[in-house]
Parts: structure tokens; sequence; C-alpha cells
């Protein structure tokens, strides 16, 4: 690879913006070209060499959003997770046969992938909204349709006592959030490695201590009494022996 210098930078950056332009333009005609084809023939093929060929670069995922929107939810365009290569059917709506009628060309010519499902914001789970999913579960009271509970007794329960052991250990400081949250922010992107579970670590913390409890009630134990120093330091502290 051949790197560019400062001062051909500019005049790359100019060309790439423009190529890449023209680029959105021409696959989003060659979408709009494969999909209008579907609709008229129920012949989405053409989408696979697409979505097999096109660079990672481009959010694919996106395109998959804009093709199930604009077909009306009838035609799935998805990559195999066995063999890594993308498939496509049409399919009709609820068991009946495909419809011509559910495609909205006019909407898909209207508007590119890319501005329909924009590019996800990153979005950590953090300690304060684990609380506050926690706390929803732990209260929520709905009932569905057929009388049953949306959250079921045993998941409020477990809910509510994690909620309990959380308070008792004070894990729920609004310090260890806002500590949480600051490193969540400042934190560089790093491979992903095993999580030490909280509850193991705080369970190993405390036999440690109960631990050195006792080896130090041990030794105390096991010292002799010197009654001579404790006479001594009676005196000292002036109070003599009882009368």
């Amino acid at each position: 690879m051949k790197l560019y210098s400062q001062s051909e930078i500019g005049a790359r950056i100019k060309f790439i913006c423009k190529a890449g332009a023209k680029f959105d333009n021409e696959l989003h005609t060659i979408l709009c070209s494969i999909l209008t084809h579907t609709a008229e023939h129920g012949d989405p093929r053409n989408f696979v060499p697409l979505a097999d060929g096109l660079p990672d670069g481009v959010r694919k995922q996106g395109i998959v959003t804009w093709i199930n929107h604009f077909s009306g939810g009838q035609v799935k365009l998805a990559k195999s997770t066995k063999t890594k290569t993308w498939g496509v059917k049409i399919e009709g709506i609820d068991g009946a046969k495909w419809s011509q009628d559910l495609f909205d060309l006019d909407g898909a010519y209207g508007v590119k992938f890319g501005d329909f499902s924009p590019e996800p914001v990153a979005n950590q789970f953090g300690y304060k909204q684990m609380l506050k999913m926690l706390k929803a579960k732990a209260t929520n009271m709905e009932v569905n349709a057929d009388g049953t509970y949306k959250v079921s007794m045993g998941v409020r329960n477990l809910a509510s006592t994690l909620i309990e052991f959380i308070r008792e250990n004070g894990l729920d400081a609004a310090a260890i959030i806002a500590a949480d949250e600051a490193k969540s922010a400042a934190a560089p992107v790093v491979p992903v490695v095993p999580h030490v579970n909280a509850f193991d670590a705080l369970k190993a913390k405390k036999e440690l201590i109960a631990a050195e409890e006792a080896k130090r009630d041990a030794v105390v134990a096991d010292s002799p009494q010197d009654s001579g120093t404790v006479d001594e330091l009676r005196e000292l502290m002036g109070l003599g022996e009882a009368a």
C-alpha cells in the first residue's frame, strides 16, 4: 500500500467523496431496479449476488431493512450463519401468496437505504440501565389478554432479590454509577475478555475477611497473658488496685 503525502491527501479526499456519492447513487438505482423486477415477477434473486459482492464497509443490514420495508415485509434477504453466504426468498404475509400491491415502489425510489435506516449509535448497557431494568421488572404487574402476568412471579421475586442484594452491599451508590459511566465513556475499544462475576467476587472478599479475622482471634487466644504488663499499665494510667 502506497500512502499519500500531505500534499496529495486533500485531492484524494475530494476524489473519494465524489466517487462515493456516485457509488451511492448507482447502488440506489440498482436496488430500486431489482425491487421493481421483484414486484413485477416475484423474482428477488438478483439481491443475492449484490449482497455477496458488496464490500463489508457497506451497511448490508441497512439494505436488508430497506428491502423488507418497501416490499411490504414480503422479501427476506439474510446471511446464512453456516455457509456465510446470502440467500433471499419472497413470501406473502400470514401464509398468503405474495402480492405486488404490498410493494411501495414510489417510497423506495424516494429514499436511499442509508437515509432510511441511519447508522446506529453505539449504546452500552451499564450499571444505571441494569438497576432501572431490575426495578421495572420487580414492580411490573401488567397482565396479558389471557390473564397471565407479563412478568412472571419468579422473575419479579428474582429481580427484587437482586435489588436487595445490591442495596445491602452498597452497590447502588451514585458514586459507583457515576464511576461506571465515566469508565464507559473513556474506555478504549478492546477485545472482549471473560467477565468476573460480581457476586463471586464479593463472596470471595467476605471469605477472605472472615479468614483474616479468624486468624487474628487465634493469635490472641494463644498469646500468654503478661499480668506484669497489665499492672504496669494500670499504674501508669493512675488506676491502681481496686479498693
